[in-house]
């Protein structure tokens, strides 16, 4: 992933796989490291899955100091 972002200019590219609860781990490395964009995939469950079941991306747009990217699955 990190060759692939420098293909498409990317200057300092930094990939973190912290442990713990995912939505809050996310927003905390967002607050307390130098990131300007979180990028991340998403399941494609849509808006009412994501309140049936809860949602790391959707937790993540709503509490992260920082832009988020979501990428949603290839169909």
């Amino acid at each position: 992933m990190e060759s692939r972002l420098r293909d498409l200019g990317a200057t300092i590219v930094r990939i973190a796989l912290p442990y713990g609860a995912p939505k809050v781990e996310i927003a905390q490395r967002a607050e307390q490291g130098f990131y300007s964009l979180i990028v991340m995939g998403t399941q494609g469950r849509g808006s009412v899955g994501a309140l049936l079941l809860g949602s790391v991306s959707y937790h993540t747009v709503h509490h992260a100091t920082v832009p988020a990217l979501l990428v949603p699955p290839a169909r």
